[in-house]
């Protein structure tokens, strides 16, 4: 019994993950510019953007 629901428990995980990702694929897609920088700004991509020039 404590496997099934192990096996469950992964198998949400699984199923959650794979529709964050989904989700941030599609907010890529429709970001605006502010939220590109905000993104560079969480990754520390902004600072090799603004001082390196790169992405």
């Amino acid at each position: 019994m404590k496997m099934l629901l192990t096996l469950m428990t992964l198998g949400l995980l699984a199923v959650n993950h794979a529709s964050a990702a989904q989700t941030i694929r599609l907010k890529k897609v429709q970001e605006t510019p502010e939220e590109t920088l905000q993104r560079y700004a969480n990754t520390g991509g902004y600072v090799a953007q603004k001082y390196f020039g790169t992405g």
